[in-house]
Order: C-alpha cells, then structure tokens, then sequence
C-alpha cells in the first residue's frame, strides 16, 4: 500500500502518517492473507469471500515480484477516500485538531445549541 504524500512534500507529516499507519497495523485493524498464484486460482471462491465477507485483503504473489493486491470495492473506496483527506497538510491538521479535541471531551451535542441530540 502506497502512503499517501502531502502537498506542501513535508518530510515531518510524511513520517507521522507512517507511524499513524504503523499504529493501525499493531492494533489489528489492518490485515492481509498472501497466497500464491495457483492457490489463489484453485480457492479463487474462498479468497474472495474472505476479501468481501471478512475484509480481509490477499497478495497473490507471481514470480519476479510482480504481485497483485485484491481488496473489496468497499475498502478499495475507503482507501480512496482516507487518501484524499488525509492528502493534504490543512485536511490532516484539521482531522488531527478533531481528534485531540474529541480525547480532551472538548464536544458539543445539538442540544447544547438549543437543537435536539436524536
């Protein structure tokens, strides 16, 4: 998977993504099944299931290198869409400022505006 790089080419943010990344990979929330090519073509049924069903993503790996990742539609668009936001320095800040607010119980509900909270 390619880290996505910022606009502005800041070594710094490009660093703090990969370890945001890294932390991700340790506490489970990323994970991938390799598998050679004619595996992969005798179960091909089974991978896909474990692609679609359990999120799973698999490398089928050929000679020379020359692998192929097979991901569902739904996290390939996810992907896209963590790309873009996190693909610039102001769309990151901004994520970042969200997330440390949230941690800090620095929110707000509707109600607190005189709006309902359902």
């Amino acid at each position: 998977m390619s880290i996505p790089v910022f606009n502005d080419d800041s070594k710094h943010d490009l660093l703090t993504y990969r370890k945001l990344y890294s932390k991700m990979k340790l506490c489970g929330g990323y994970s991938m099944i390799a598998v050679n090519y004619t595996q992969f073509r005798e179960n091909m049924k089974h991978y896909l299931d474990k692609v679609t069903d359990d999120f799973e993503s698999v490398v089928v790996t050929r000679k020379d290198n020359k692998n192929a990742v097979i991901m569902s539609e739904e996290t390939y668009n996810n992907l896209l869409e963590n790309m873009y936001v996190m693909g610039t320095k102001s769309n990151y800040d901004w994520l970042m400022e969200s997330k440390d607010q949230l941690q800090k119980g620095l929110t707000v509900t509707m109600s607190d505006h005189g709006g309902d909270d359902e």
